[in-house]
């Protein structure tokens, strides 16, 4: 009989810098995404999320 495990597989894997890159090129036509849907995903204001983008680019 095969033996069971009680961790499921993870369905999709996150990555934060990937999604950081989604949200600003959704919102770049408009100026960036504004502060509450930054704040909302990543718990940083709108001037932090740059920052952090700047780096992720940075890094790529």
């Amino acid at each position: 009989m095969p033996r069971r495990t009680t961790k499921a597989p993870t369905p999709y894997a996150y990555d934060e810098a990937l999604e950081m890159i989604r949200l600003a090129a959704i919102w770049l036509p408009f100026g960036g995404p504004p502060e509450e849907e930054t704040f909302t995903r990543f718990g940083l204001s709108r001037r932090e999320f740059e920052a952090r983008l700047e780096q992720v680019l940075a890094a790529a």
